[in-house]
């Protein structure tokens, strides 16, 4: 808004000053100034100014509410329709200016027709587009002539704006909704446009879907599940009614839900497949985002990815985050040929009629009985109603040994199975992220066994108890030395002490120092440390990534929480961190710059600061002249981790 009232007082400041000099005559007395054309060339420019103003401010006003969703976050071109949003936009402030044209002169004008209702493309290849027909509505009446002038109210703008104005509706219905406390249409809006943030193909056309309609999602009470899935309502999932309303942190967890069930709408009946899809989203979210997480949250993920069971198959018609994958013929009781891959639904009167008109095609001699039931084990006793037990089924080896035999031909096996793969290679995909998954587990263990047998554990201690805001800080043994690494590596003695703080991970995986050292003499540290200090020019984890190349250790740092965190002790300790970069400010000092960068970490009941500073009993601490942690004032620690790559 702003910047529409600084764009108003711009045309109406320059059509000021351009009046004034136009006004300006040579008459018979010599130079002259005309009033009439000054007061005419004022009063344009403001009509000019104030209906542009209204046209901007409009535009922009219904922009902060179509085009972001109920967290502020901007819409996802590749959920929403955002392009038609804004054109609705642009029609919606183009009418506000002309109505107030209209209110202020008596006159105004749309332009109804476009150079690129045609097509015309110009010289750089770009769509021409222009006015081409004026239409003009004032005092004297309605005239028409060829033009560009006027507001563009073609078919192309009109209908572009429709769509638009659809789109802004719902979401409009969404928000006013959650005014009076029906929060479901707006946590699905907030949820489905993070779907569009993930950079994963299935999310986005899962958040497609769901804001469509194609795929309904419900809320209410589903226990101790987050959601769940029916397959006898193929066309929608169960949502927890926990997950309503909030901020990002909460739709990042209902978009995490989401992307789950929607495996089981696609057809995915292993939990292990729709847990790794939304650990995958949720993981995207909140390093895209930079929130906080919910660790209990991500950890039950992880925890279901472990249990052996995720990698059996689902039975039943409910899904607790499951998805159904093979393609066979299941008797759910309705005649009715029902299709999980979002076919469209085939209506009969019996069993076994609906299935025989369905798959006859062009195969006269086709029964379905004899080519598919009667091999399923059903006795023909009542052909009609598929004579057996409700809940029978025939299974996917069932169909394919009866198009191997030829008793169906390839179009019906086709029309059975649509695009699903075979049996077999579901076998094996389960069986790949079985083999993952055991190696995923077996680099975990080995790397945790590392971390364990290499913190160091030093006996001698500067200062502090060991306790949460009192580590027991420690110079040299067993850790990096900051001048070590300066003078090793050509660098000032002031800076190093970040960059061993950003190594000491390496060491707790059982590298030396020297292979560290080596490390990064050999990698290309342009751009990414300064020559001089080893300041960091780009974060940490450009300079993880180039180490790990190098390095190829078992683990790879990263920051706690997918995103770099700035804490208190407090907030540290909290969030389950057990390693962290420690920054502090000298509380003694002269020099503005006395300021340094240590590790601290857990071993055992008792937090450990390694000081990089040197190898003497002092450190940096007896530099400074401080004895007890107390005396740090001002301080910061972010989290790191170290995981499997």
């Amino acid at each position: 808004m702003a910047r529409s009232v600084w764009s108003g007082m711009q045309t109406l400041t320059t059509s000021t000053l351009s009046s004034g000099i136009n006004a300006v005559y040579w008459g018979e007395n010599g130079l002259d100034f005309n009033d009439d054309a000054f007061a005419s060339g004022i009063k344009g420019g403001f009509v000019s100014a104030a209906t542009g103003m209204a046209s901007s401010i409009t535009s922009g006003s219904l922009g902060q509410w179509n085009l972001q969703d109920g967290n502020g976050i901007g819409l996802s071109s590749k959920i929403f329709t955002t392009e038609d949003i804004g054109r609705f936009n642009e029609f919606a402030g183009g009418l506000a200016g002309q109505g107030l044209n209209y209110a202020l002169t008596g006159e105004t004008t749309f332009n109804l027709a476009n150079f690129d209702m045609f097509g015309m493309q110009g010289v750089n290849g770009n769509r021409v587009s222009s006015g081409l027909l004026e239409l003009h509505l004032g005092k004297n009446g309605m005239s028409m002539n060829l033009g560009t002038g006027g507001m563009d109210a073609s078919i192309g703008a009109i209908a572009a704006s429709l769509s638009g104005l659809s789109e802004t509706a719902k979401i409009g219905r969404s928000k006013i909704a959650a005014i009076f406390g029906q929060q479901e249409g707006l946590s699905t809006l907030n949820a489905v446009n993070l779907l569009g943030y993930t950079n994963d193909g299935f999310d986005e056309d899962l958040g497609r879907s769901i804001w469509s309609g194609r795929i309904r999602a419900r809320y209410g009470d589903t226990g101790s599940d987050w959601g769940r899935y029916d397959s006898e309502a193929p066309d929608s999932i169960l949502l927890s009614d926990r997950l309503l309303g909030g901020g990002t942190e909460e739709a990042a967890k209902l978009a995490t839900v989401m992307a789950h069930e929607g495996t089981h709408a696609a057809g995915n009946r292993y939990e292990a497949l729709a847990h790794a899809q939304g650990l995958g989203t949720y993981q995207s979210l909140v390093a895209s985002f930079g929130l906080d997480g919910d660790e209990a949250f991500s950890q039950g993920m992880v925890a279901a990815l472990m249990d052996e069971r995720s990698y059996t198959a689902n039975t039943g018609t409910v899904d607790h985050w499951i998805v159904r994958l093979d393609g066979s013929l299941y008797d759910d009781g309705n005649p009715d040929v029902v299709f999980e891959d979002g076919r469209e639904t085939i209506k009969g009167t019996g069993k076994q009629s609906v299935l025989q008109e369905w798959l006859r095609g062009d195969d006269s001699t086709f029964n379905a009985f004899t080519s598919l039931m009667k091999g399923a084990g059903y006795d023909g006793k009542d052909i009609s109603t598929w004579s057996g037990m409700k809940g029978t089924s025939i299974s996917r080896s069932q169909i394919d040994e009866a198009y191997r035999e030829g008793k169906i031909t390839e179009a019906q096996y086709r029309a059975i199975v649509g695009e699903k793969r075979s049996d077999y290679d579901y076998a094996r995909q389960e069986q790949k992220i079985q083999r993952d998954f055991n190696t995923k587990k077996r680099l975990e263990a080995r790397l945790a066994s590392l971390i364990e047998s290499n913190l160091p554990v030093p006996e001698e201690i500067i200062m502090g108890s060991g306790k949460p805001g009192d580590p027991k800080a420690y110079t040299g043994q067993g850790g990096l030395s900051q001048l070590d690494l300066a003078s090793a590596l050509k660098y000032q003695e002031v800076g190093p002490c970040y960059l061993s703080s950003n190594c000491m991970p390496y060491l707790l995986m059982g590298a030396s120092q020297d292979k560290i050292i080596k490390a990064i003499d050999k990698i290309d540290t342009k751009g990414m440390l300064d020559t001089g200090t080893a300041g960091f020019l780009k974060d940490s984890p450009v300079f993880w990534e180039a180490m790990q190349k190098e390095m190829n250790l078992p683990g790879i740092p990263s920051w706690y929480g997918s995103a770099r965190q700035d804490m208190d002790w407090t907030a540290f300790v909290g969030s389950g961190a057990t390693m962290g970069m420690l920054w502090m400010d000298n509380p003694n000092r002269v020099d503005p710059e006395s300021q340094h960068w240590g590790y601290v970490y857990k071993a055992g009941d008792s937090w450990y600061f390694q000081d990089p500073y040197n190898k003497s009993s002092g450190g940096i601490f007896s530099t400074w002249g401080v004895t007890t942690w107390e005396e740090i004032l001002d301080y910061k620690i972010r989290p790191i981790k170290i995981t499997t790559p």
